[in-house]
């Protein structure tokens, strides 16, 4: 989309003096090229050889990064801090160049809580699943729960998301207070076959669908 945009950008920002543009993207989502997201578009460098004119409307620089996170509580904003820290998200890869690139991508990534909003909270927990452990885990439960597991997800998984469902209802948490996200729609059949099997009720957009 950006690329069909550009040269139409160009024009108007060419041919009128008050004509202003408004860019906001994240470095951070864009690395997953969903819908052909691209981080590099977020640099100063490859706006201005996209679009030429910004280059003459703004030539002392034009972009800032927002480096306040008024969403978030600090262990969340502790947890993204040390997770895309440019030094260690760069060592996902042994190439150099590549190396180089993805340090360069977050190396302004860091947020920090606005002063008046200090306040401790949140949770981060990331649960890591090998094959093998899948594989043991599958051959370990009955043959109705090993039958769970599919291309969209092992057994294990399912398992570890109802583990987590009930441990937050044991802490007060209704279900509705709970979501789960995942990439793909036979993922959240998966999901949702699992929890109603558990007794654990779950609503998702297609089960809302007239068709469903």
């Amino acid at each position: 989309q950006f690329k069909a945009l550009a040269p139409l950008i160009d024009e108007v920002l060419s041919g009128r003096e008050k004509a202003s543009l408004f860019i906001v993207g994240d470095r951070k989502q864009a690395i997953y090229r969903w819908r052909g997201g691209n981080s590099e578009l977020m640099d100063e460098r490859t706006l201005k050889i996209e679009i030429p004119a910004i280059a003459n409307l703004a030539p002392q620089g034009f972009s800032a990064t927002l480096d306040k996170n008024w969403r978030s509580r600090k262990e969340i904003v502790d947890f993204n801090n040390s997770f895309w820290a440019a030094d260690i998200i760069s060592q996902i890869t042994t190439e150099p160049d590549l190396q180089q690139a993805i340090a360069a991508n977050f190396v302004t990534s860091r947020q920090d809580l606005p002063a008046d909003r200090k306040n401790a909270g949140g949770y981060v927990e990331l649960s890591l699943l090998d094959e093998q452990d899948e594989a043991d885990d599958d051959e370990g439960h009955d043959s109705e729960s090993a039958g769970e597991s599919n291309d969209a997800m092992s057994g294990l998984q399912l398992h570890e998301i109802q583990k987590i469902i009930e441990r937050l209802s044991e802490h007060g948490y209704e279900y509705s207070d709970i979501a789960i996200l995942v990439r793909k729609n036979d993922q959240i059949r998966a999901i949702i076959h699992h929890l109603s099997r558990n007794g654990i009720g779950s609503v998702s957009g297609q089960s809302l669908m007239l068709s469903a």
